[in-house]
């Protein structure tokens, strides 16, 4: 099979709120990682004591599949209650009726009915063309991806942003060839055991490595037990 993959963009996108509003976000929900949902400690009674930003790794891959194959088929067609066979060219079919009997099925079949079945093998000329975009989050799954990669959205130099905050960024537990696989399983769909393939070319026009900033705040109670909220920095929504 034919291949054609174009280079892999890096993205980091900037986080669209400040850590002061995030902190507002943590403080109002941080008794919510205590407790339960008939007993929650009293605010004063949980302090956020960091919050943290870190980068998560997202793929977005788009591509065309062309696949150009022979692939057998039977063909099912309807003929005259009164058609014993059936000659196409120099092959010969013999048509079936529901009766397997042909005399007793003539006796008792209505007029205007065609409920003979004549069954044509052939082999078809397929021409595939498939187009898809995948986004797949930090553990590989496919997601549906909410975030605008827009020109305001993207930090202007993203290797020293993911350079600066190495220590902070959450790889995907897969890498670019596992995500090429993911894209190409889709493209290339399913297709019957039986095909002779004459043709079959895959192209990925779209591979980017997105990453995500995502703010946590840690949180204690006076149990001195430790709780993480994570809060997106484009909605302020707890995740």
């Amino acid at each position: 099979m034919e291949k054609e993959i174009d280079s892999k963009k890096i993205i980091v996108l900037k986080p669209l709120h400040s850590k002061e509003e995030v902190s507002a976000i943590a403080n109002k929900k941080k008794t919510g990682l205590f407790g339960n949902v008939f007993s929650r400690p009293k605010e004063d009674e949980v302090e956020v004591t960091n919050i943290e930003l870190f980068y998560e790794t997202y793929w977005l891959l788009g591509g065309h599949y062309h696949g150009d194959y022979f692939r057998k088929n039977v063909y099912d067609v309807n003929t005259d209650y009164n058609v014993t066979e059936v000659i196409i060219g120099k092959g010969t079919f013999p048509v079936t009726s529901k009766s397997g009997t042909w005399d007793k099925f003539k006796k008792s079949i209505k007029v205007g009915e065609k409920e003979n079945k004549l069954k044509i093998p052939v082999e078809e000329h397929v021409l595939l063309d498939v187009e898809e975009e995948i986004a797949l989050n930090a553990a590989g799954k496919e997601i549906e991806f909410k975030y605008k990669i827009k020109p305001e959205n993207l930090e202007n130099f993203p290797e020293d942003i993911l350079k600066q905050n190495e220590s902070n960024i959450r790889k995907s537990t897969i890498n670019e060839e596992e995500a090429i696989t993911n894209l190409v399983e889709i493209l290339k769909q399913e297709k019957d055991e039986d095909v002779r393939m004459i043709k079959e070319k895959i192209s990925i026009n779209k591979l980017q490595e997105v990453f995500i900033p995502i703010f946590e705040a840690r949180c204690l109670d006076s149990n001195n037990k430790v709780a993480v909220l994570r809060i997106d920095p484009y909605d302020l929504k707890v995740l």
